[in-house]
């Protein structure tokens, strides 16, 4: 897989949907809230970190977990793509 699209809103969107019961009935839009729409939630957040950590085989820094990072896919897809590519 090439690096750019190893971190794409895609691969996020379907990692997203093996923790969220509601992403998997409704594929979120890159630029759409997690947070506001439901998608994520402080739980699942944390399941979310865990499953993109196992998925793409990186270790988030504990200072890159924050709202802003995780608030679109679009935001988590330049974080990764920016530090882990």
């Amino acid at each position: 897989m090439q690096q750019a699209a190893k971190f794409s809103t895609e691969a996020l969107a379907l990692t997203l949907g093996k923790v969220s019961v509601l992403a998997q009935k409704q594929a979120p839009g890159r630029d759409q809230n997690l947070f506001e729409t439901g998608l994520l939630d402080s739980l699942s957040l944390i399941q979310f970190v865990l499953k993109i950590e196992e998925d793409f085989g990186i270790g988030f820094d504990y200072d890159d977990i924050k709202y802003d990072h995780f608030m679109t896919l679009s935001n988590l897809s330049e974080l990764l793509s920016r530090k882990y590519a």
